[in-house]
């Protein structure tokens, strides 16, 4: 049978019974235990099993060495999706190199940017400031996207009406990386007045006293 652990998704428990699969909290009966994010605490981890998620060690992460050395104590078998690849041609170097098969997409981006505005508001409501960014929910709370994205638009909404803060302008964003999550990330991000810097701007927009 297929075990399922419960826990707040965007699809119910219940229709995870529907198609079949038992709903429990005990995974002792499963042969191979998939997750997406490394397990909370390593003493959770059941010897001589198989586990598939991202595990964060290929590189020697040091915050993660305790969770490799639980691995190897307890004799689990460790697929970790960041090393599943394949070996493609590099077309600018015409070199072979690893390309991963599994990885996040622009959804985990869309997830994460809608998770940082509503902590976003918490967080300077918390300084003393109340912000538009209060009446974002947490991604999972949405019915879907368009949902989502219809909540963003509003709130940019107010944020063009009403104008943030003095105080907090300019309010700066910085993305890193050009890949899937950066893309989901930019692409909610996008829903709210905004202007797109470089780097140099952004360095003497710091250097200059604001408001801007």
């Amino acid at each position: 049978g297929i075990y399922v652990q419960p826990s707040q998704r965007i699809f119910p428990d219940s229709q995870y019974e529907t198609a079949g699969a038992i709903i429990t909290e005990d995974l002792s009966d499963a042969d191979v235990l998939l997750g997406v994010k490394r397990v909370a605490n390593e003493d959770n981890l059941i010897p001589e099993k198989t586990y598939m998620f991202f595990s964060h060690v290929i590189k020697g992460q040091p915050e993660n060495m305790e969770l490799l050395k639980a691995i190897l104590d307890k004799n689990i078998q460790l697929f970790d999706y960041e090393a599943i690849a394949e070996d493609v041609k590099d077309p600018s170097t015409g070199k072979m190199k690893k390309k991963r098969l599994v990885a996040f997409g622009k959804y985990a981006g869309i997830a994460g940017m809608i998770d940082t505005l509503q902590c976003l508001g918490r967080r300077l409501l918390a300084s003393g400031h109340s912000t538009p960014f209060l009446n974002c929910s947490p991604a999972y709370v949405y019915y879907d996207l368009d949902d989502a994205k219809r909540c963003i638009e509003e709130m940019g909404n107010h944020i063009r009406s009403d104008s943030l803060p003095v105080s907090l302008e300019p309010l700066v964003f910085a993305f890193t990386g050009k890949g899937n999550v950066t893309k989901g990330a930019i692409e909610i991000f996008k829903l709210l007045p905004h202007k797109m810097i470089t780097l140099e701007e952004a360095k003497r927009i710091k250097s200059t006293p604001g408001p801007h």
